[in-house]
């Protein structure tokens, strides 16, 4: 239902606001009324693309959801729910290609991101595994 409402478009441009009206100068220091809006809009990006195999494929195509989040992490550096949120969504969208050949050869199995990340890459280290 989500979807439908084209509830990831809409966080996005709502992210894409908070990045184009924020000011890099104190966006380390404290967090603006508009940059309280990162976290949850970072939360349901993540739910969206962690929940929707064509979800996560079209956002992992567009480059400008990457600079988008990369920017809302810098403005929100200090705050841990926006890290969290928006590096396991910056991981969901750069193994995209890997979370589709892993579902397609598995026969009803649930995608397990941490089991792909453990199995592909060894012991690096990622924020929510």
């Amino acid at each position: 239902m989500l979807l439908e409402e084209e509830t990831d478009e809409i966080a996005l441009g709502i992210l894409k606001k908070v990045v184009q009206q924020s000011s890099w100068t104190n966006c380390t220091t404290e967090c603006s009324l508009e940059s309280e809006l990162i976290p949850p809009c970072l939360t349901i990006l993540r739910l969206l693309v962690e929940h929707n195999r064509s979800c996560r494929h079209r956002l992992a195509q567009r480059l400008f959801v990457y600079s988008v989040v990369v920017r809302c992490l810098c403005l929100c550096s200090t705050s841990e729910h926006s890290k969290y949120e928006g590096s396991s969504l910056l991981v969901y969208l750069l193994f995209d290609e890997v979370a589709a050949t892993v579902t397609a050869d598995s026969t009803n199995a649930p995608f397990s991101l941490s089991d792909v990340l453990v199995k592909r890459l060894g012991s690096s280290k990622y924020p929510f595994l």
